[in-house]
């Protein structure tokens, strides 16, 4: 692991840390670091240019640069997939292996810009037929 800010890679996306204290952490090129969630191991990967970000318990987006994107204000969110991310704010975890499944019954969907797309109401399958109808016509 680098041991000084001068020895990160910063070429691609923001380079990240993982501490005892807050687990993963992305670090901007001032030194400050962002607290991310924990996927395969590792920090949150960035998809469709974003990744999730972890504040006071709540999750949002941020862009390669660091930049908040949308305000952490839900209890989870899906990575973006075709545009869409999956939220939901009242969940439980169920271990599946080395797995986490996160379940909730009431989902919604939001848009890069943090639009929701979705009201948070629906089931999970309620939301997969939705997603279905809004993506494919």
């Amino acid at each position: 692991m680098p041991a000084t800010l001068a020895e990160l890679d910063f070429s691609k996306e923001l380079p990240s840390i993982h501490t005892k204290e807050y687990g993963w952490l992305f670090v901007k090129r001032d030194g400050t670091t962002i607290r991310t969630i924990t996927f395969d191991n590792g920090p949150d990967y960035f998809t469709e240019g974003l990744a999730r970000y972890i504040d006071d318990g709540k999750t949002g987006f941020i862009d390669t640069s660091g930049r908040i994107i949308i305000k952490a204000q839900f209890g989870f969110a899906s990575p973006f997939e075709g545009g869409f991310s999956q939220v939901c704010n009242d969940f439980v975890t169920e271990s599946m292996g080395e797995h986490m499944l996160i379940k909730s019954s009431h989902w919604g969907c939001i848009d890069k810009n943090g639009q929701y797309v979705l009201p948070i109401k629906y089931s999970k399958e309620e939301l997969s037929t939705k997603m279905y109808q809004l993506t494919h016509g």
